[in-house]
């Protein structure tokens, strides 16, 4: 938070930034190209790391058939 500043922040949780427009921010200030990766599943987010974890990804999985 202390490299991108609250207003940035701000700005782009009030709509005044595009997605683009904060990425292409966030990669002048890092130093590296980023891009945000928009996938329509909200799952695409789900971290399997612990056996409930796979648990979880598992029933999603099996409600899909």
């Amino acid at each position: 938070m202390r490299a991108f500043a609250w207003r940035p922040l701000l700005a782009y949780l009030l709509g005044r930034v595009t997605l683009d427009d904060a990425m292409a921010r966030a990669s002048n200030i890092i130093g590296a190209r980023i891009a945000a990766v928009v996938v329509p599943y909200a799952e695409a987010a789900i971290d399997v790391d612990k056996p409930a974890d796979l648990a979880l990804a598992e029933t999603i999985l099996a409600r899909r058939r």
